[in-house]
């Protein structure tokens, strides 16, 4: 069932970051506006204290009458300056207003606002000189609001970027959601059908979530391979033991009743019985290198001497069918068990002496890359058939030409396995001469 999208997370994320972003918007403008009307009243009330402190020394050099006409002259030339002086009896004397506004409000200490006949907003301040002379000095109060003119178009900007920022969180949201469901309806149909083989569709490859479709797009590769390695591995095995248990049933039925031929038949039932219990035997022992668990005994080793050994070791039965080894190693330091290591290289060598006809060779070379250790087995027998490239590494797998042969097809997927432990890599490399050639790819 696919997630509606007013119950996912994304949605209840989307709706709080915007609320979220609209409370940190609306307290930055609060305070930056009143951040910059207070710096700038401040600003006024200074540069009208600093006029006062001017007029202030032309009364004492001159008297009033100095004042009066430096008064005159201001009014003429600059229309943003409010001025009014009056004597000790409230009577005009000089500046370009008529008479004292009588509905000024306070609005910082020592600063007050009012509004002319025209309308105009004006902040002032009042000082009285010696005899009682008064004098206000104002300015326009528009000029307070320097950040006015820019905040409204500000503004809009914000809520612009606002909006942008919510939409994107939205359209994001959709998209989690949509891809979440892709991979939910997948799974559920996966689990409802039991088919592997359907994958999460993938459209884009830039976010997480496409990059987790991908990690279980290969994890499902990886059941589904695993999965049929099982099945394949169970109808090897009841192919590999239906001969075997036949076999058992008709010398059970046919058991002979006199003592020397029992003893006979004992001794086959029991070879029969062996057999079997090898080939289980090589299937635990594959899975015990499969889990990893040997890797608590990696050592650093003489990967020459382990292939010295080998090839010592299977020398009397290559001799034996007049077939010559060629060794070419190099002293090379290597990390790992020494007893995987040496069965796994004894499989190789000894499919080839099995496979190869009398007065064949086996050439075993060593050879160092940038990266990895890269070691070679060539043998002159008659090759992998055509179409078995991948299935020789695979469990209980036999071909036609080892079917009359004794084994259980667990070789091939033991040297797999325990280079894969390893860190390396088998493959069989394409080989223009007779026989069969395999590279091992171990890391430095």
């Amino acid at each position: 069932m696919s997630r509606q999208y007013k119950d996912s997370s994304s949605f209840k994320m989307a709706i709080l970051s915007g609320i979220f972003l609209c409370c940190i918007f609306t307290i930055l403008t609060f305070l930056l506006y009143r951040f910059d009307e207070g710096v700038l009243l401040e600003q006024k009330q200074e540069m009208i204290a600093s006029d006062i402190i001017v007029l202030q020394e032309w009364y004492q050099e001159g008297g009033i009458a100095k004042v009066k006409d430096i008064l005159r002259k201001r009014t003429k030339k600059n229309a943003e300056k409010f001025y009014i002086l009056l004597d000790d009896s409230r009577n005009y004397l000089a500046g370009n207003i008529e008479e004292m506004p009588k509905n000024a409000l306070p609005i910082t200490e020592g600063l007050v606002r009012f509004q002319n006949t025209t309308g105009q907003k004006i902040d002032a301040q009042i000082h009285t000189f010696p005899n009682n002379y008064t004098i206000l000095v104002g300015k326009e109060s528009e000029d307070t609001r320097f950040f006015g003119g820019l905040i409204g178009p500000l503004i809009w900007v914000c809520i612009g970027l606002l909006l942008l920022v919510i939409f994107i969180n939205f359209f994001i949201s959709i998209y989690v959601v949509q891809t979440i469901n892709v991979i939910g309806n997948t799974a559920s149909k996966i689990m409802e059908t039991g088919d592997l083989s359907k994958r999460i569709e993938i459209d884009t490859k830039w976010d997480d979530l496409s990059y987790l479709a991908q990690v279980l797009n290969s994890m499902l590769s990886r059941i589904e391979l695993l999965l049929e390695d099982v099945k394949r591995v169970s109808d090897n095995i009841a192919h590999d033991l239906r001969t075997p248990l036949t076999r058992l049933k008709n010398q059970i039925d046919s058991l002979p009743q006199k003592p020397k031929e029992i003893a006979t038949c004992k001794e086959k039932l029991l070879q029969e019985s062996d057999h079997l219990m090898s080939m289980f035997n090589g299937l635990l022992r594959l899975a015990n290198i499969e889990s990893g668990k040997r890797q608590v005994s990696f050592k650093t080793i003489n990967l020459d001497d382990v292939l010295n050994d080998v090839v010592a070791y299977y020398s009397p039965l290559a001799q034996d069918k007049n077939i010559r080894i060629n060794l070419n190693t190099l002293p090379l330091k290597f990390t790992g068990d020494r007893d995987l290591l040496f069965q796994g290289f004894a499989n190789i060598i000894d499919n080839s002496i099995k496979f190869t006809p009398k007065k064949g060779h086996i050439n075993i070379t060593m050879k160092q890359s940038r990266d990895n250790l890269i070691l070679s087995f060539c043998d002159t027998g008659p090759g992998i058939k055509a179409g078995e490239e991948e299935r020789i590494f695979r469990r209980l797998f036999r071909s036609d030409q080892s079917r009359n042969l004794p084994g259980h097809g667990l070789g091939l997927s033991f040297v797999k396995a325990i280079i894969k432990l390893h860190q390396g890599n088998i493959f069989l490399k394409k080989n223009n001469k007779k026989g069969a050639c395999f590279e091992i790819f171990l890391p430095t």
